[in-house]
C-alpha cells in the first residue's frame, strides 16, 4: 500500500471510528480485488469515509474535474490518495482508461453511480451509464454500497445526534448482462445497482 495512502487512512480511521463512531456492515460480502464499489453520495465525505470502510485495500477513485481545478493544493492531496480525474457530461474516455489499467492491476475502484452529489430529498438519483460501462469493460463485480449519515455532518455524528455508517451489499457479477446488447445492458445495470442500494437501505431501516 501507497505509504501516502496508509497515513491517510490510519489518521482518517482513528477520528472516523473512535470519534464519529463509525460502524461499517456487510465486509463479508466484499469479493477477491478487483472489484468496483458503487455508493449513493450524498457528500463531499464519501470518498474518504469509503475508503476508511475499506480498510484493508488501497483504493482509486472517480473524482470531479471541479475538485482538481478549484485549489492547487487540495488537487494534490487528493492525487496522492488515488483519485482520478474524471469530467462530467458524458462518458470520459481518458478517465474511464485509467480506471480500468487501476483494475487490472488488482486495485478496487471507487465510482459514484449517480454521477453526482444528491442535494435533494429523494433517497437516491437515477444511476448513470458510466459505472456499467466499467463494469462491462473491466469485466469485475460491483459492490452497491450504502452511506448513511455524511449529509448530516460529521459533527452530527461526533455529537451522537445522526448514525454514520457504510453497508456494503452483494456483488453484483458481470454474467447479469450477459446476451444483452450493449446500451440495454449498460441500462439494466444502472437500474439494477440503485435497486439494490435502496433494498440496503431498507434492510438498514428494519435493523435499527
Amino acid at each position: 500500500m501507497k505509504a501516502s495512502f496508509k497515513f491517510a487512512i490510519k489518521v482518517l480511521g482513528a477520528f472516523l471510528y473512535h470519534i464519529c463512531r463509525m460502524k461499517v456492515y456487510g465486509r463479508e460480502n466484499l469479493p477477491k480485488p478487483p472489484f468496483i464499489l458503487a455508493p449513493n453520495h450524498i457528500s463531499n465525505y464519501d470518498p474518504p469515509v469509503v475508503g476508511v470502510a475499506l480498510k484493508k485495500y488501497e483504493i482509486y477513485f472517480l473524482a470531479k474535474e471541479e475538485l482538481f481545478l478549484s485549489n492547487r493544493a487540495f488537487a494534490y492531496i487528493i492525487e496522492k490518495v488515488n483519485a482520478i480525474r474524471l469530467r462530467r457530461g458524458g462518458i470520459d474516455l481518458d478517465a474511464m482508461r485509467i480506471a480500468i489499467e487501476k483494475l487490472k492491476k488488482g486495485y478496487p475502484l471507487v465510482v459514484f453511480p449517480e454521477g453526482t452529489r444528491n442535494k435533494t430529498d429523494r433517497l437516491l438519483l437515477p444511476g448513470k451509464a458510466g459505472v456499467a460501462f466499467l463494469m462491462m469493460k473491466a469485466n469485475v463485480p460491483i459492490v452497491p454500497t450504502l452511506i448513511i449519515g455524511t449529509n448530516r455532518g460529521l459533527m452530527s455524528a461526533i455529537i451522537g445526534r445522526s448514525e454514520l455508517s457504510v453497508t456494503f451489499g452483494k456483488p453484483i457479477y458481470p454474467d447479469v448482462w450477459e446476451g444483452m446488447k450493449p446500451k440495454k445492458a449498460r441500462e439494466h445495470l444502472a437500474k439494477l445497482i440503485m435497486d439494490k442500494i435502496r433494498e440496503l437501505y431498507e434492510e438498514r431501516n428494519k435493523s435499527s
